[in-house]
């Protein structure tokens, strides 16, 4: 299709923009925010790109994970550009399977490292690789920044580890013990006091309060289109979500979870 859609398994939001990280064809998809269309693809050989898997936005810069490849690709969010491709041994990077940033600071998750790494967001250097047993990180597959935190979620343990976001140490991991609404999180993105988790075998959202972990709403309706949620964004009101078994994107109210469209 002309969108380049092929198993959009990532996405995130600035502005008028929304970019998704097309884990098939190799490829991100630029999309206007506000009905859709399509800005651009970007898809170069020399952007590194190899199962692009997670993708963030900061600044003027984007942010993309290549878990096939090991490597983080940087980007001009002005035009898709190339800026860099981080791939050194130091940062650890181990089936890297999501990224936030915010300001200064970069943070990708290792899935199969049980590892976050963190970056200098001006220059892509390594500051610090955590894997501490506390953090129990398990197949760790989502990550967001949530004011002066970090939060993960491992696909593995159906749970979510809070980290403080200056310097690396932990605050706490909520288990499916407490929150049994999770089901394979696999994504989760941050607005303001509220969390959502995108739940890869239940096809729901898991939306918390950021001050305490606690349930705000399960998001389970038919109607949005559900299906095999691997990516999750918020901006300007509204929280957009990637189905990589149904190659589209279902969009939703942020302030009470109810659908606005379904992308496809």
């Amino acid at each position: 299709m002309a969108d380049g859609l092929n198993g959009p398994g990532a996405i995130a939001v600035s502005g008028s923009h929304i970019w998704v990280a097309n884990i098939g064809g190799n490829s991100v998809t630029e999309l206007n925010a506000s009905n859709g269309s399509l800005v651009r693809v970007i898809n170069t050989a020399a952007d590194g790109f190899k199962g692009p898997s997670a993708i963030a936005v900061s600044g003027s810069h984007i942010w993309v994970v290549n878990t096939g490849g090991n490597s983080v690709t940087e980007l001009n969010a002005s035009n898709g550009s190339l800026v860099r491709v981080i791939k050194t041994p130091a940062d650890e990077f181990k089936g890297p399977s999501a990224i936030t940033a915010s300001g200064s600071q970069v943070w990708v998750a290792n899935a199969t490292g049980n590892s976050v790494t963190e970056l200098n967001a001006s220059n892509g250097s390594l500051v610090r690789v955590i894997k501490t047993p506390a953090d129990r990180f398990n197949g760790p597959q989502g990550i967001a920044i949530v004011g002066s935190h970090v939060w993960v979620v491992n696909l593995s343990g159906n749970s979510v580890t809070i980290l403080n976001a200056s310097n690396g140490s932990l605050v706490s991991v909520i288990n499916a013990a407490v929150r049994v609404e999770f089901g394979s999180p696999f994504a989760i993105t941050a607005s303001g006091s509220h969390v959502w988790v995108a739940n890869a075998t239940m096809w729901s959202v898991t939306e918390l309060n950021a001050s305490n972990g606690s349930l705000v709403r399960a998001i389970t309706a038919h109607a949005d289109g559900f299906g095999g949620p691997q990516g999750i964004a918020v901006a300007g009101g509204h929280v957009w979500v990637a189905n990589v078994q149904t190659n589209s994107v279902t969009e939703l109210n942020a302030s009470n979870g109810s659908l606005v469209r379904v992308i496809k």
